[in-house]
């Protein structure tokens, strides 16, 4: 039990990290889940109790990340994430009142410790629950446990397995903790966390670190992979008890694959107390495992539909125009947050196999993105996977070539795609995502253009190229900026079969050395000199002009002149 907070008479007082029995009202009737009964589910490992003035009644609708910049509309029932507001300013204070007004059920700040007296008296004002997240929890991680919670109608594990609303995961880890006797974590095929039990169970650090990070610790993952414990866990057609890894911290457990016309779609792992499991634990998980499948279904179903609208959420922002300024805030990012855009060109197959695997190298590369930050966003355009992500550090930045390397090389292994990956400079914020992609879109055909084999590119790296691309590609748009000195000198190779434009393009890119440009021409050093007098007579150019020098240079470009024989 926490410190007691003390609000005034018309208040409940509520202990800190403490969630009262929840009562049954007609609050329970309607649509959403009550206050107490989603923190019930979610446990005080991820919201904590500051202050409740009218109780835990109230019923919350929709979790909602609520930018102040932004300024999106409020709704009665709403729960809201203040993404970007520190709890000590006066802002808080502010919007407590403004969330009063709209009658929204309760409002979550990221707090380490004890809240101020004036944030815990705004809250008393307003009359909305006051909760406190933990710092480390990021918040579209935090919006993600709370969708989960609200999406099925909560039902009291007392009544079973099979009494638990489709696609309820919290009620059904709930539900089969009671049944199997032991804490229960729901994760998907990849382990990674969907929903887990809240009934006063004995835990251990990985559980806590699988809700708070949704997935295990780096050393245990590290561990159980050497050992082919994924593996295993997929072939397995019963019940697996794992009990083989305490030196991690790991307290034994029982895990269950989920299944679905010979899919893995998860698993139930449920940890064992201080007495060990028997034959009827196994056969209760077993029982379990054929009716939660329904449960991943349609859990995933309403997934893939919410992935769907994020993603052509995202596709709206990195074509710019003012969509992305009401995005930000349904995208989990803040104002002034810096991104950047990657982009992956997927290549070397045909339409058809490229429809087939696209999404497969699409959730490949969602999974790699993650590293970087787990508000990474992905789409697709055709054959280009495009990712967001936020940049705010300089390591984050320095993580990306080596991210695109590592992923391209995945999906070449794994899909067995060819790609080329791009990364666009870090912009400012959501409203400047477009400047990203477009650059991210320039590196893509810079790399597919030229025949070095590089396959990733970083625009801040290739600037001097995507400057000269750029203005080559505008001399090519207008063909009377390429007249003059240079078409003279085309004309006369053309009509003549002389080599001088070619000759010129040589001598200007090994900054007028005699000896090297000759070297790339494989012409004698002589017969150089006597050309570029004749290119001087022919075309009136002063080479000794810098001007005039940079002029030939990109018009040749433009002309697509090499450099070689």
């Amino acid at each position: 039990m926490g410190d007691l907070l003390e609000c005034p008479s018309e208040a409940r007082y509520i202990s800190q990290g403490a969630v009262p029995e929840v009562v049954k009202t007609s609050a329970d009737m309607a649509p959403g889940v009550g206050v107490g009964r989603l923190l019930e589910n979610l446990g005080p490992d991820v919201l904590t109790i500051l202050a409740a003035p009218r109780g835990l009644d109230g019923v919350v609708t929709e979790a909602v990340l609520h930018d102040p910049v932004v300024g999106q509309p409020l709704e009665a029932g709403d729960l809201v994430l203040a993404i970007g507001t520190s709890p000590a300013s006066e802002e808080a204070l502010r919007l407590m009142h403004e969330f009063g007004a709209a009658q929204v059920a309760a409002v979550a700040f990221k707090l380490a410790g004890r809240p101020s007296d004036s944030l815990v008296e705004a809250a008393v004002a307003s009359g909305v629950v006051l909760l406190g997240a933990r710092p480390e929890v990021p918040w579209t991680r935090l919006y993600s446990l709370i969708q989960t919670a609200l999406a099925g109608r909560p039902s009291d594990p007392d009544i079973g397995v099979d009494g638990v609303g489709a696609g309820d995961l919290f009620a059904l880890a709930d539900a089969i903790a009671a049944t199997v006797g032991g804490p229960t974590v729901i994760t998907d095929s990849l382990f990674r966390t969907l929903a887990y039990s809240n009934l006063d169970h004995p835990i251990d650090d990985a559980r806590l670190h699988s809700i708070v990070d949704r997935r295990p610790l780096d050393a245990i993952l590290r561990r159980v992979e050497a050992d082919g414990l994924p593996r295993r866990l997929k072939e397995t057609e019963g019940i697996l008890r794992v009990d083989q890894y305490s030196e991690t911290g790991l307290r034994p457990r029982l895990a269950a694959p989920v299944r679905a016309a010979g899919e893995v779609l998860g698993f139930l792992w449920v940890i064992e107390g201080d007495v060990r499991f028997g034959k009827a634990a196994e056969r209760a998980l077993s029982e379990a495992a054929s009716i939660a499948a329904l449960h991943l279904i349609r859990h995933r179903n309403r997934t893939e539909i919410e992935q769907h609208l994020q993603r052509e959420m995202l596709l709206a922002v990195l074509d710019g125009g003012s969509a992305a300024d009401g995005l930000a805030s349904q995208l989990g990012f803040v104002p002034d947050e810096p991104v950047t855009v990657l982009a992956y060109d997927l290549v070397g197959a045909d339409e058809a196999e490229l429809l087939l695997k696209r999404d497969r190298a699409l959730h490949l590369i969602e999974l790699y993105a993650q590293s970087i930050s787990r508000r990474s966003l992905s789409g697709a355009v055709e054959n280009v996977i495009y990712v967001l992500t936020p940049t705010g550090t300089d390591r984050d930045r320095e993580r990306l070539v080596s991210l695109a390397e590592e992923s391209i090389g995945r999906v070449r292994d794994t899909v067995g795609l060819n790609a080329r990956a791009a990364i666009g400079s870090a912009v400012p914020g959501l409203t400047d995502a477009h400047t990203s992609r477009r650059e991210a879109d320039e590196v893509l055909a810079l790399l597919a253009d030229e025949s070095d084999g590089q396959d990733v590119g970083d625009a801040d790296a290739l600037r001097s190229r995507l400057l000269i691309r750029r203005v080559v590609a505008y001399l090519r748009r207008d063909p009377g900026l390429r007249s003059g000195p240079i078409a003279r000198l085309v004309d006369h190779d053309a009509r003549h079969g002389t080599a001088y434009a070619r000759t010129l393009r040589a001598m200007l890119a090994e900054f007028g050395n005699i000896s090297r440009a000759a070297d790339a021409l494989s012409i004698h050093h002589n017969t150089l000199r006597y050309r570029l007098e004749r290119i001087r007579a022919i075309s009136g150019l002063d080479l000794d002009n810098e001007d005039e020098r940079l002029a030939a240079a990109l018009t040749l470009r433009a002309e697509g002149i090499p450099t070689k024989r």
